[in-house]
């Protein structure tokens, strides 16, 4: 049944899943339009961010452990009674007029049930996710300003009406890190078809600084990039899918490049590890 009253922004629940977040949080909130409700899910050490959401009347949902994004973002929307879910990474800014322009964007396209931006980077660049490891479509570059549709979103910045999101299980929780909006955006395409690019509905995504060299962090990435990466492959494509990724991964350790280059060869290493360790858990 169609709505008899316009969207607002009451009408949507922001959920950001937070890792020592507290630094870049502060503009996430600042972007919102007033009245917003904002849900931080927080899945990282202490680090101030109960605090704040207390002086700015946020609701803060810290997690035992880290249980992984998909995971957090799953206990966000448990929390959420309205239409609308929007999930957005906590370094990502609100344009002036941008929850107008995604409202515009869903009034155009009314039985669609999942919306993206495009997101604008430091530099100024344009973009949005325009391929997906288990898909072998590659959107077109989009110029026009019309609602565009597209088989795949980023979990950057991803609106999707609460009732789809509970019909297709939310995000995977066995999906650590990496790739939980290619499985996500499948599944939902599945079901629901599309999802709706709004060209002219921009959000700033600021992006994490890069990681120097390989130690802590960055080959906790690494580990967890492989990992998911079978998972995702072997749900959707198979066993044979999955195993010949694992051995892309250990033929890359065998060039010559790769060993002799001592940061390369740690990424790769810690990817491997963590496809092996998919396989060690089935």
């Amino acid at each position: 049944m169609p709505r008899l009253t316009p969207l607002s922004a009451a009408d949507f629940t922001f959920i950001t899943v937070a890792f020592g977040s507290v630094t870049v949080i502060s503009g996430l909130w600042k972007s919102l339009p007033a009245g917003a409700r904002l849900i931080v899910v927080d899945n990282g050490p202490p680090d101030g961010m109960e605090i704040w959401a207390g002086e700015n009347g946020v609701l803060y949902l810290p997690m035992s452990a880290n249980v992984g994004f998909g995971a957090a973002c799953n206990e966000g929307a448990k929390h959420a009674n309205t239409e609308w879910l929007f999930f957005v990474n906590p370094d990502v800014l609100f344009l002036e007029g941008s929850i107008d322009r995604l409202i515009l964007g869903i009034s155009r396209s009314p039985n669609t049930l999942g919306f993206g931006p495009v997101m604008i980077d430091a530099f100024g660049v344009r973009s949005f996710k325009r391929r997906s490891k288990l898909s072998p479509i590659r959107v077109p570059k989009v110029s026009a300003e019309a609602n565009f549709p597209v088989p795949f979103l980023s979990g950057a910045a991803l609106v999707m009406k609460r009732t789809a999101f509970e019909a297709i299980g939310g995000f995977d929780p066995g999906i650590f890190l990496y790739f939980e909006d290619d499985d996500i955006s499948i599944r939902f395409t599945k079901l629901f078809g599309s999802f709706i690019l709004i060209p002219d509905f921009e959000l700033i995504h600021l992006g994490g600084a890069a990681t120097a060299g390989i130690d802590g962090l960055s080959a906790f990435k690494e580990f967890h990039y492989g990992r998911s990466e079978v998972h995702v492959l072997m749900k959707h494509h198979g066993r044979a899918a999955a195993y010949w990724q694992l051995f892309s991964v250990l033929l890359k350790m065998c060039n010559l490049f790769e060993v002799a280059n001592k940061q390369h060869r740690q990424r790769r290493m810690a990817r491997l590890l963590g496809s092996i360790s998919f396989f060690k858990k089935k």
